[in-house]
């Protein structure tokens, strides 16, 4: 049955108005996984001995979960994230704006 459905889907991506389009697309996806695969991979495993050079006095596990944490607690309150609790209350479109620009 799985092989069954492979096969219709393999006949139905072929046979669709936008095959070059869709099959350059997907190789071009392919590609960019690969390399950022490939990136994260190497900074991974060279970020280690690199801090470890440059900041001989930290250990480098704390000094990067430092910049973690910094990163998710400035991030986390972005602009845009109070605009769902403006909309729960009946407010004018005036008032609903003036609060996400606050």
């Amino acid at each position: 049955m799985f092989k069954r459905f492979l096969w219709l889907e393999w006949k139905s991506f072929f046979r669709s108005a936008s095959v070059g389009k869709s099959i350059g697309l997907k190789v071009l996806l392919i590609f960019l996984a690969l390399y950022f695969s490939v990136a994260f991979l190497a900074l991974g495993i060279g970020l280690y001995p690199l801090l470890q050079e440059y900041f001989p006095d930290q250990d480098p596990l704390q000094l990067v979960n430092r910049f973690v944490l910094l990163w998710l607690v400035f991030y986390s309150n972005l602009a845009g994230s109070g605009y769902k609790t403006a909309f729960k209350f009946t407010n004018s479109q005036a008032q609903s704006s003036e609060f996400c620009f606050e």
